[in-house]
This record gives C-alpha cells, sequence and structure tokens, in this order.
C-alpha cells in the first residue's frame, strides 16, 4: 500500500498548499523566456490580471477525482470522491477499486479528522497541529485550500512586482509576492490560470503546478480538469483529474463534521 500512502500525501498536499511550502528545496521545472511590459502594455496586462482576480466563480465542488503518481518508473492511479467549498473546507474519500472507503480526510477549516478505515484509528486536532505538518508534509493553511484546487489566486494580501510576456507566445506571466521571502509566478492567458510556482529566495522553482483542460463554467470561470504538480518535496510528479463535476453549489457545513466510528482508536494530535 506504500503507493497509497504517497499519493494520499499528494492529494493534501494539493489542497493545503498554502503559502507555507515547509521544508522544499530545489527545482522542478523551468521558466521559458519572457520580456518585460512596460507602458501601455504593463497597464493592459494590470488589467487582464484584474479581471482574473475579480470574477465571479464557483465557491464550491463536488466531484469524483482520480489521482495518478509516477516516479522512478512506476505509476498507479487511484480514485477519490471530493467535496470542497471555499475558503477552507474539505472532504475527501480515497476508496479501493470495489469502491469501498479507505482514507476519510474531513476538515471544516479549524479543525481536521483523519480516518483510516484499514487500521481502525482515526486522528483528529486543530488544523495548526503539528502532527499535519509532519505527516502530510506542510502545514494546513486554510484560506488557500480551495484556491490551488480551483485553479485560482488569493488576491488578499498580493502585491504585484511585474508584469511580463512570453517571448514567443500569448501567455501573459506576474511576478507577485505575499508578504514573505517566496515569489510566486502565475501564468494566465484568456482567462486560465495555466501555471503557478513558488520560487525561493535564490529563484529556484520549489513548486510547479500546472492545470488544464478548463470547462464546466462556473459563473464567470471555467473549472480545470487536470492539475499538475511536481515538487522536490513529493515523491515523483502527480496528477489529479476531475472525472466528474457533479454540483458547485455550496454543500451544508455538516458534510465538514464527521462522527468517528465508536469502535475507533481515536488520537488527539497536536
Amino acid at each position: 500500500m506504500k503507493g497509497l500512502e504517497k499519493t494520499l500525501r499528494f492529494i493534501f498536499f494539493v489542497f493545503v498548499l498554502g503559502g507555507c511550502l515547509q521544508g522544499l528545496s530545489g527545482c522542478s521545472g523551468k521558466l521559458p523566456r519572457t520580456v518585460l511590459l512596460q507602458g501601455a502594455a504593463a497597464e493592459q496586462a494590470k488589467v487582464r490580471l484584474n479581471n482574473f482576480l475579480s470574477a465571479s466563480c464557483a465557491q464550491a465542488v463536488d466531484s469524483d477525482i482520480t489521482v495518478g503518481w509516477q516516479a522512478y518508473g512506476n505509476k498507479s492511479m487511484y480514485s477519490a470522491t471530493l467535496l470542497a467549498a471555499s475558503p477552507s473546507s474539505l472532504r475527501l474519500a480515497a476508496v479501493d477499486p470495489l469502491n469501498r472507503p479507505l482514507l476519510l480526510f474531513v476538515s471544516d477549516g479549524h479543525n481536521c479528522t483523519l480516518v483510516d478505515n484499514r487500521s481502525g484509528e482515526a486522528f483528529r486536532g486543530g488544523i495548526d497541529a503539528d502532527f499535519w505538518s509532519k505527516n502530510l508534509p506542510v502545514g494546513l493553511f486554510a484560506n488557500h485550500i480551495f484556491s490551488w484546487l480551483s485553479g485560482r489566486v488569493q488576491a488578499e494580501g498580493m502585491k504585484l512586482i511585474s508584469e511580463r510576456k512570453e517571448e514567443n507566445g500569448r501567455v501573459s506571466w506576474y511576478e507577485v509576492e505575499y508578504g514573505s521571502k517566496r515569489t510566486h509566478i502565475l501564468a494566465l492567458e484568456s482567462n486560465h490560470l495555466q501555471r503557478h510556482l513558488v520560487l525561493d529566495a535564490d529563484e529556484s522553482i520549489i513548486l510547479d503546478v500546472r492545470y488544464s483542460d478548463y470547462g464546466n463554467k462556473t459563473g464567470e470561470c471555467d473549472w480545470p480538469g487536470l492539475i499538475h504538480v511536481e515538487g522536490e518535496e513529493l515523491p515523483g510528479s502527480f496528477t489529479l483529474r476531475f472525472v466528474k463535476n457533479y454540483s458547485f453549489s455550496l454543500p451544508e457545513t455538516k458534510n465538514f463534521h464527521l462522527t468517528i466510528p465508536p469502535f475507533f482508536i481515536v488520537h488527539e494530535v497536536e
């Protein structure tokens, strides 16, 4: 089951990226050649970014997903069900080929519960508990979960550093910061986020997230059908595919609270 554990670590990693990215290092990709925009071209690029940030988009999703993992010549694929709501609620259930639940992770943005049906154990604690950062492997940052999942970015706290354009293409590239030593690079084309990179202080790429297969228009936005993630912290490269989206309506809050079966061993984590 080692492949499943790695895949689940990736699933959680994708949804809890936040702004922390603890322990990441190295390079997962390369940036294309770009040219710095100035004058009217820079102002037009700012307008495109502002339109993207201000768009009215889905605030929830209910989906069947598959998650693929590839590393060192090995491949794995698992199915899961996903229910998420902005800004911070998540319910994720991994299932076996017979559609039986294996692991269930639930968070309301304040508290998290992880249930392992194979071992009859449950882990429960606050969102900032060390347990989550040690085992998932990064800290949970509630305000960013849904943005990473939906191909959007947080406008709050964003500082625009520069506007660029791909040297031989139509993609606009934006360098932004959120008050930390890390820099975020956003690639926009046709109002879609194509790529979101995070660079450390020496400008090495420590995370590279790519979005594609947009469809299922929700409000003024399209939903990404495929997310590809690479990074030094991840044991390989991963893809998350939305197989079927059932709804983009906000679910009831009770869906993000979990009653643990009485016969399970419960670990209160800190």
